[in-house]
């Protein structure tokens, strides 16, 4: 996990024990951890993923805007968040990986180490039902 691998560490802990999906990649955008309820969502086990980058995993989730477009994947909170180190928040369809077509939320931020460093990204998102 790199020179800043407590704070990663820290955040998977606690992502564990939420309820609500999240997503945890590194600095160089590798996706290093999905929640039980993120993989629930997205169709993924991160075993079965892993290592897989932020912007593998947007075209695997084949996300479009609100009116069909394809998204980049740095349109997605994920990249946009380490891209530009702030958080970010989006509405926008995935098709999951078990061919279920969602409507999502996601608020994604950087994380940060106490020196400073930027360490990774955290994502928080969920399904919106209509």
């Amino acid at each position: 996990m790199g020179a800043h691998g407590v704070e990663l560490i820290l955040m998977r802990q606690l992502a564990s024990c939420l309820a609500m999906p999240i997503a945890i990649s590194d600095a160089q955008d590798q996706v290093i951890y999905l929640n039980e309820p993120a993989e629930a969502l997205l169709g993924l086990r991160i075993e079965e993923v892993r290592p897989l980058a932020g912007r593998e995993l947007a075209e695997t989730l084949h996300a479009t805007d609100l009116d069909g477009k394809p998204l980049s994947s740095r349109e997605l909170p994920m990249r946009f968040a380490i891209e530009n180190r702030r958080a970010t928040h989006r509405k926008f369809h995935i098709v999951a990986a078990d061919g279920v077509k969602r409507r999502v939320e996601g608020t994604a931020f950087p994380l940060v180490s106490q020196a400073g460093d930027h360490v990774g990204t955290v994502s928080i998102f969920w399904e919106v039902l209509e």
